[in-house]
């Protein structure tokens, strides 16, 4: 699915990514290296991996979710598919390592901003952990002759936290100026083993690699989130976001109004009254499932603010 953030607003929050969460695919993957199987992905080097829930799971080629070739994991937001990758390999002089790019659906807009975001997990089938996972936005298609597996590249953004869970996705999030004309995405570790910040977490009878799952890629445009629909301000804060259905809504109303979240398709989940003699609420709800929702606070029928929450358990 694509998911298109719309409510009836003047402007539409859109993720420019087409297929960031990897559920879409043209053929369901059958064996490893298969990335271009999901629809608009494909391999800047060597040979990234699709995974998939619509083999068999008993599959011996190990291209299933949750269970993969390296072990078992849920997909990050609810769905059935997601990407894998080598970001850092001991053995190599030349850096080498995956890739994977994909076409936004938009040229990005020269000086506007843009929060761009990643999930990853850490495989722990190979021994190293790497802080530094990027994106990288090009106006040009960035593809390494084989084998070749090192991009020289400064992406605009760069994780610097060492990235070590294999039990939950962890955000990469930055947000970005664009220079304009960028329309390629390309998601990997462009820094050289030198300088790749990593950390050797486990000692596996696998060599000394490190492996990440991908899934959630989402581009958005600033000025399209969070628009306020008329004159009375409001002020929202949800957090912690990514959480587990325990929340937070910090607010400030000029009157009640009310918050509905729904699934990125618009079906309602639940609504909350929101009291202008109060500025917070507390949610807690176990019920919701991985995965991407979106909230507004209306208020006598008009939309004052929107924004997105993601569940991960």
């Amino acid at each position: 699915m694509i998911f298109i953030l719309c409510f009836s607003l003047n402007t539409k929050a859109q993720n420019l990514v087409s297929n960031g969460y990897f559920e879409i695919y043209d053929t369901c993957p059958n064996y490893p290296g298969q990335i271009s199987r999901a629809v608009g992905w494909l391999k800047s080097s060597l040979t990234p991996d699709y995974y998939n829930s619509c083999p068999n799971i008993n599959s011996v080629n190990g291209i299933n979710v949750p269970y993969t070739q390296f072990g078992y994991q849920q997909d990050c937001c609810g769905g059935e598919g997601y990407a894998g990758i080598y970001v850092f390999y001991t053995d190599t002089v030349s850096d080498g390592r995956e890739y994977i790019y994909t076409k936004l659906i938009d040229t990005l807009k020269a000086g506007h901003k843009y929060l761009a975001s990643i999930y990853v997990s850490q495989c722990n089938d190979y021994n190293y952990a790497i802080a530094t996972m990027g994106m990288l936005f090009t106006d040009t298609i960035t593809v390494l002759p084989w084998p070749k597996g090192f991009i020289h590249a400064n992406p605009q953004v760069k994780n610097t936290t060492l990235l070590a869970d294999t039990v939950n996705w962890m955000l990469v999030q930055d947000t970005i100026t664009a220079t304009g004309n960028e329309v390629y995405l390309t998601i990997g570790n462009f820094n050289t083993n030198a300088t790749s910040d990593t950390v050797r977490i486990y000692n596996t009878f696998q060599q000394d690699y490190g492996y990440y799952y991908v899934d959630g890629v989402s581009v958005y445009d600033v000025a399209t989130l969070g628009i306020e629909q008329n004159k009375n301000k409001v002020d929202v804060s949800v957090y912690p976001n990514p959480n587990n259905g325990k929340m937070v809504i910090e607010y400030n109303l000029q009157s009640d109004a009310i918050m509905q979240i729904t699934d990125v398709a618009g079906k309602l989940i639940n609504e909350y009254n929101l009291s202008a003699l109060n500025n917070k609420l507390e949610i807690h709800n176990n019920n919701l499932i991985n995965g991407v929702y979106l909230y507004r606070i209306i208020d006598n029928n008009q939309i004052l603010k929107t924004g997105k929450i993601v569940i991960m358990k």
